[in-house]
């Protein structure tokens, strides 16, 4: 008898992006041998309530892998992070990050972490930045004032 993976997906983002987020990730999922969609959650902007619901979740054993775009949809503080996974770990539960192409089965799992994150952080301020400069020339240039 083949026992079934329970798989829970995990999204954190505006709402714009959530269609394309569960998409995503559903058909990742659906694409893994013996695995079986189990739960969604899914938190809007810094939101994290279905984050704890999905970390009760776990400790309770309802799932047994989270999936999820990238570190930063759990937290881009690098110690929450791997605090975050070690509860999951010491509950039997498996991590997979797409985008970092991590899966916290893997013996170096961390060590990306580590070495990732970090990176993410800086890319998701530099856009912020660049959307904030962005939305500023163009407030400028509606004030009869325009940049080349």
């Amino acid at each position: 008898m083949n026992e079934f993976i329970r798989v829970a997906i995990y999204i954190r983002c505006a709402i714009e992006e959530i269609c394309n987020q569960v998409e995503l990730l559903t058909e990742f999922v659906s694409k893994q041998e013996n695995c079986v969609l189990a739960s969604v959650y899914v938190d809007e902007g810094h939101e994290k309530q279905k984050f704890k619901e999905m970390m009760q979740d776990a400790t309770l054993g309802k799932i047994d892998c989270v999936v999820t775009k990238d570190t930063t949809r759990f937290s881009r503080y690098l110690p929450d992070l791997i605090r975050d996974i070690h509860t999951l770990k010491d509950s039997s539960v498996d991590v997979v990050f797409l985008e970092n192409d991590i899966d916290t089965r893997d013996a170096y799992a961390e060590l990306k972490i580590a070495i990732s994150t970090p990176m993410l952080k800086e890319e998701s301020h530099k856009t912020r930045e660049r959307i904030k400069h962005g939305c500023g020339m163009q407030r400028k240039e509606t004030e009869g004032c325009h940049y080349e």
